[in-house]
């Protein structure tokens, strides 16, 4: 009897843990409207706009309806990887952001953004685009 139930205990666990990261991708389906980035002070960085992020279910990312980049998971937490590239398309260096919070209407990102200075972190603050 202890066994059957220890089994049931951990298919529910199972089910549970997957069922987290289905609502998780499907918040972040769709388009997403930049509202502002903001440094560690809580200073907002000027960033063109609007910007209209749309996350796709095949891993995609498209800003204003180009191709961009590519989000994925790690372990349990969502991350989008930017490419930053010079004007010829080299590439200069790769960010990662990560998913701090995110709703059906509301998606932060936050970051470690590459400056010569250092590394400096960001807050991406977006809402559900219509």
């Amino acid at each position: 009897m202890k066994r059957i139930l220890y089994i049931v205990l951990c298919i529910f666990a199972l089910i549970s843990l997957s069922s987290c990261e289905k609502e998780k991708e499907t918040n972040l389906i769709g388009r997403w409207e930049l509202q502002s980035v903001q440094d560690e002070s809580g200073d907002e960085v000027i960033w063109k706009s609007p910007a209209i992020w749309e996350f796709t279910k095949d891993h995609q990312i498209f800003i204003n309806e180009v191709y961009y980049s590519k989000w994925s998971y790690e372990g349990k937490d969502i991350v989008v990887e930017m490419i930053a590239t010079n004007k010829d398309g080299e590439i200069l260096y790769t960010d990662y952001l990560y998913v701090d919070k995110l709703t059906s209407q509301m998606l932060i990102l936050l970051s470690s953004v590459r400056t010569s200075s250092g590394t400096t972190p960001y807050k991406w603050i977006f809402k559900k685009a219509k």
